[in-house]
């Protein structure tokens, strides 16, 4: 006769949100992740005359905070649904086929619309299907298990990229190793998004006098059980054994349009390349390198005669096409590239190449 001890079923569905201070120069993607089992799961089951038992859990195993939208950075999530089955019938015949089925909903957002990521979707099935032979009616071992075919359904839509086989043994080998790996990858995405997956498949033991189990990284506490232990057959360790869904979000392009090493979020020219980010009316519509008025004086910097200092009335006393208001000194070249602002030298002659014209050498700055 077994004995089984009362089992605490919890379900878990949490929500994280992985969030840092980010300083203005750069972006972040952040990831968001829940998780449960959907009504279809079967859940914790267990036979009355104790001869089978099932139960299921999912949980987050592993994740990697917020990362800044830099080529080559990632954020991502681990789920993990662990689950056993066992049927061990001392007298007669048992078949017990639980069914499991949980959802994952992954929520990216990125703040720079400009940032290009992949989302890579890798998942794992990992654990055994066991048999054991208790029993002195037969030669052999009178018993079977299966781990059913994977259904995986991605936004709603069934990926079959993500789908895994069947496994099934009957008498033999008495450990049949579960080590199934699936995958696929949605490119080019950018913005926030969401990601919805379920994943299902049933499992079923069968025994007559002997027993079977589908091991998936978890076990019951019924005493006198062998099949579904860990370490068990095979010497497995729980922890690493389950179905695993990993969700990555890579950033493939960091937002940065133009190349100029400046985020398009904080750019102030978005498709012209300005590492220096000059701005000189300061005004929000673009920096000097696109903006076609740099002064904002109402005179396109093509027809202006003074591109950097606002002059409406674009007077030019000496008539050599540089307005007075950027050449006090008249002689043709504007006050921001003269080497000698206030003395004339339209030779612009540098000896020493100091940065000050030889005619205002040794003066004080700005002469």
């Amino acid at each position: 006769m077994r004995a089984i001890k009362p089992i605490k079923r919890v379900t878990t569905r949490t929500l994280l949100l992985f969030g840092m201070s980010i300083p203005f120069t750069a972006t972040a993607l952040d990831l968001g992740v829940t998780h449960a089992p959907t009504g279809d799961d079967s859940g914790y089951v267990y036979s009355l005359t104790l001869d089978y038992e099932s139960d299921s859990e999912t949980s987050i195993v592993a994740h990697v905070p917020t990362a800044t939208d830099v080529v080559g950075h990632s954020v991502s999530a681990t789920v993990r649904y662990a689950q056993f089955v066992w049927a061990d019938n001392s007298f007669g015949t048992t078949n017990h086929a639980p069914t499991s089925a949980y959802n994952v909903t992954i929520d990216i957002t990125s703040p720079n619309p400009s940032t290009v990521y992949d989302l890579q979707i890798a998942t794992t099935r990992i654990g055994a299907i066991t048999l054991a032979d208790d029993s002195s009616f037969y030669a052999t071992v009178y018993a079977s298990a299966q781990i059913g075919e994977l259904e995986a359904h991605v936004n709603g839509v069934i990926s079959p990229a993500l789908s895994l086989t069947s496994l099934f043994t009957n008498d033999a080998p008495l450990n049949l190793v579960i080590d199934q790996a699936s995958g696929t990858t949605i490119t080019g995405l950018s913005g926030d998004y969401q990601l919805i997956m379920h994943f299902e498949w049933d499992s079923a033991v069968w025994s007559n006098n002997d027993e079977a189990a589908v091991r998936l990284g978890l076990e019951s506490t019924t005493q006198f059980v062998d099949a579904d232990n860990y370490p068990g057959l095979g010497s497995r360790t729980l922890a690493l054994d389950g179905h695993f869904v990993t969700v990555t979000a890579e950033v493939v392009s960091d937002g940065d349009s133009d190349g100029d090493g400046v985020p398009d979020l904080t750019d102030n020219c978005l498709s012209v390349p300005n590492t220096l980010q000059k701005n000189t009316d300061g005004a929000a519509d673009g920096g000097d390198a696109c903006d076609p008025n740099d002064d904002n004086d109402g005179y396109e910097d093509a027809y202006d005669n003074c591109t950097k200092v606002p002059n409406n009335d674009q007077l030019d006393g000496n008539s050599d096409d540089v307005g007075n208001a950027c050449d006090p000194d008249s002689d043709g070249i504007p006050d921001h590239i003269d080497n000698c602002p206030l003395i004339a030298n339209n030779d612009q002659t540098d000896t020493d190449n100091d940065g000050h014209g030889d005619v205002c050498q040794g003066l004080p700055p700005g002469c």
